[in-house]
């Protein structure tokens, strides 16, 4: 597969301006003592759902900060619904944040549907909307003419105002008027695609693997850089294979959880 963040660094022409791009604001101490503690007390599954954290007075020693930092940062887990605090007793965890995917990861389902699924809402911030001029491997990907526009979709997802994910979607002129899909996105593209028979969504053609995110991703995920993600590259298309949109995500790993059902098919393999 084409390597399309190799292809967005020669779009240079744009039809039309895309918003100011609102940064997220600068985390506080306390917010990166809530990275550590779901990374280290609840991700890593050494405290189950119904048990109760370390002591203030614990972390506070663990992560070498004030227990009023501490307090605080229990504070927001449990304003997210992460913990219950039970006063003279302690933490206690009382929600999974990760978002399973309750189908197998081969199912062209949007984010969207998986949160709905988990009983949960996406929304959406940054949210940056405009027609560019189609470098020669975009318009070959989606067999158009060099310089045709195509629709450039970038945004941050979050749940309950969190941000977990960073998706950009470029749109083939060829998939759908681009006045129906500014008028009908709320937040996922794929989700207005699917609405729409004509169209033809039949799948994704998707790579997956770990990266490390760049000063611009990990700005706007509000996490450091460097950082670890789930990065996935795909190449939505139709029954008769036209190209329908190109689309890169970058996924915090500990708010989503995918699994891979396998099944015994033989010797005689495939190549």
């Amino acid at each position: 597969m084409a390597d399309i963040q190799a292809r967005y660094g020669e779009i240079v022409t744009e039809v039309d301006t895309p918003r100011p791009l609102r940064r997220p604001p600068r985390r506080s101490l306390a917010d990166d003592i809530v990275r550590l503690i779901m990374s280290d007390h609840v991700l890593s599954g050494s405290v189950k759902l119904g048990e109760l954290l370390a002591s203030e007075k614990q972390m506070s020693e663990q992560y070498d900060v004030s227990r009023v930092t501490v307090r605080a940062a229990i504070r927001t887990l449990q304003d997210r619904g992460i913990v219950r605090v039970r006063h003279g007793v302690g933490a206690e965890l009382v929600f999974d944040r990760s978002l399973p995917t309750r189908r197998p990861i081969d199912s062209l389902a949007s984010i969207e549907q998986l949160a709905r699924a988990a009983g949960q809402v996406v929304k959406v911030d940054q949210l940056e909307i405009s027609e560019i001029a189609a470098d020669r491997k975009t318009a070959e990907t989606f067999g158009v003419t060099n310089g045709e526009s195509v629709l450039r979709v970038s945004r941050v997802k979050t749940l309950d105002d969190v941000p977990v994910v960073w998706v950009v979607d470029v749109v083939s002129p060829q998939a759908i008027s681009f006045d129906v899909l500014r008028s009908e996105f709320e937040s996922s593209v794929l989700e207005v695609l699917i609405a729409h028979p004509e169209v033809g969504v039949a799948r994704a053609d998707c790579e997956l693997r770990p990266v490390q995110l760049s000063h611009d991703v990990a700005s706007r995920l509000n996490v450091d850089p460097g950082e670890l993600a789930l990065y996935i590259e795909s190449l939505t298309r139709r029954v008769d294979d036209d190209a329908l949109t190109c689309t890169e995500q970058w996924l915090l790993p500990e708010y989503f959880k995918f699994s891979i059902h396998r099944r015994h098919i033989g010797d005689d393999l495939p190549l």
